[in-house]
């Protein structure tokens, strides 16, 4: 499993995570689970990958010299 995602992508996705799971306390039942989207940037964030990412063949890392 290699990296596919740039350091500045990371931090992005990591907040938008947080974000989506600070919601779920503050939201109505009906829409509480809508909070739970957020597991899928926080999870891509810490790991570095992506695996829609990788099946679309994108890679925003920048290439190393």
């Amino acid at each position: 499993m290699n990296r596919n995602i740039d350091g500045v992508e990371r931090l992005v996705r990591f907040a938008l995570g947080l974000g989506f799971l600070a919601w779920i306390p503050f939201e109505s039942d009906d829409f509480r689970w809508f909070g739970l989207v957020g597991i899928y940037p926080l999870a891509t964030a810490l790991l570095g990958f992506c695996p829609l990412y990788r099946s679309l063949g994108i890679d925003t890392r920048r290439s190393r010299r």
